[in-house]
């Protein structure tokens, strides 16, 4: 019986073995990439639609009946729908190039499909099916968003618009504010960045303290402002938030420096010119000089949001060790354009911890201002070897 039982077996697993190895032998012939092959690997291999799709690509004079063939082959093979349709349109078909790329999208809920039917109701100039293949385009896309992006801008200079119709999710919406960045459209990036704002997570914190550093450096004082307040009430940085009446942040040093990221905003930035070594560490800052270093240098700055015409006091404490003569360091109110509004006389050496005070008044006219550590070597005097250091700082309005 179970010999009978085996011989019945038989000719089903001859089958099979022959069944596999036409796969086998199609596959084959489909990874050759001739005219020849693909024509063997589209007989043996029946519900295939790749061999007829790869035909098309390589005989294009013929590309229509074959990739009609794919899709008789493989209804779900969603690149044939929208290559037959892209190939209506060219005819000027618009009529059957909607319905095909439709039916494209109706087999395949990706990015692709909806990212072509976008482009085409743009090309038709059909806003609202426009919009609404860019949205579901946007909610498909795991990677780059910014041909989306463009494409949109052509259709609005509005970026409100944009973020309400087809950037909804906290992704799409940071990348928005990001190629908004990237593409030097600050004007419009402001409400962009008030969105992301407002239910920010850590994920959000780098671009929008991006946003603070290219609105600052753009003169946009009021709104960097905003957003890093924002990101302070936040938590999602440790410092306070600035203003005019507080225009220092951090100033004992007490948190981890921004500038160790690309964008610091109002936070401290260290400077490391040749011969000079920078050391913040709460509650000071240390500044080593080699004697070798530069006749002039940025040490240490920082934005300050001040208000024009108003008097501002900056205090604090220093001291220095094994500095002999001057020390060469003073403190600068310096513009974008890097001008000198006001400088504060060179601290002088002194061993012991020692208060010091300037006043000066902001200059009139809105616009971002750097409060910088400054050493210049001052006529008559050799470049200082030794330390410098500083702590207690505090900057308040008069």
């Amino acid at each position: 019986m179970s010999q009978l039982l085996a011989l019945a077996l038989i000719p089903g697993l001859l089958g099979g073995v022959y069944y596999s190895a036409r796969l086998g032998y199609a596959d084959w012939l489909y990874r050759r990439d001739t005219v020849t092959s693909l024509r063997e690997a589209s007989r043996l291999w029946p519900m295939r639609a790749e061999p007829a799709a790869r035909l098309a690509q390589l005989l294009p004079e013929e590309a229509e009946p074959y990739l009609q063939d794919a899709v008789s082959r493989n209804p779900h093979y969603s690149r044939g729908w929208y290559e037959l349709g892209l190939r209506a349109e060219i005819t000027g078909d618009y009529r059957r190039a909607e319905q095909l790329l439709l039916r494209a999208a109706a087999h395949d809920r990706m990015f692709l499909p909806a990212w072509t039917l976008a482009n085409y109701y743009f090309r038709r100039d059909q806003p609202d099916k426009f919009w609404g293949w860019a949205k579901q385009a946007a909610e498909m896309s795991y990677s780059d968003l910014r041909p989306l992006f463009r494409l949109a801008l052509e259709f609005t200079r509005d970026p409100g618009q944009i973020a309400d119709r087809i950037v909804s999710a906290p992704r799409s919406q940071r990348d928005f504010l990001l190629f908004l960045l990237e593409q030097n459209l600050l004007e419009q990036a402001p409400p962009v960045a008030r969105r992301v704002a407002a239910n920010a997570g850590k994920d959000d914190q780098p671009v929008l303290l991006y946003f603070s550093e290219r609105m600052l450096l753009s003169g946009d004082v009021p709104a960097a402002l905003e957003i890093w307040n924002r990101l302070s009430d936040a938590g999602l940085i440790a410092h306070g938030k600035v203003s005019s009446q507080r225009p220092l942040t951090n100033a004992s040093f007490d948190h981890v420096l921004l500038a160790n990221d690309r964008s610091p905003a109002f936070d401290w930035r260290p400077q490391q010119p040749e011969g000079i070594n920078v050391v913040p560490a709460a509650p000071t800052v240390r500044v080593s000089f080699s004697g070798k270093q530069p006749e002039t240098a940025e040490l240490l700055w920082q934005f300050v949001p001040v208000e024009a015409g108003r008097k501002y006091r900056l205090r604090g404490q220093y001291r220095t060790t094994d500095i002999r003569q001057a020390t060469n360091v003073r403190w600068l109110l310096v513009n974008l354009a890097g001008q000198v509004a006001e400088q504060s006389p060179y601290f002088a050496a002194r061993e012991d911890w020692t208060d010091f005070q300037w006043e000066w008044a902001a200059p009139p006219g809105s616009g971002a201002w750097r409060l910088v550590l400054q050493q210049a070597r001052e006529p008559g005097t050799t470049r200082p070897a030794g330390g410098f250091y500083l702590q207690g700082l505090a900057l308040s309005p008069l």
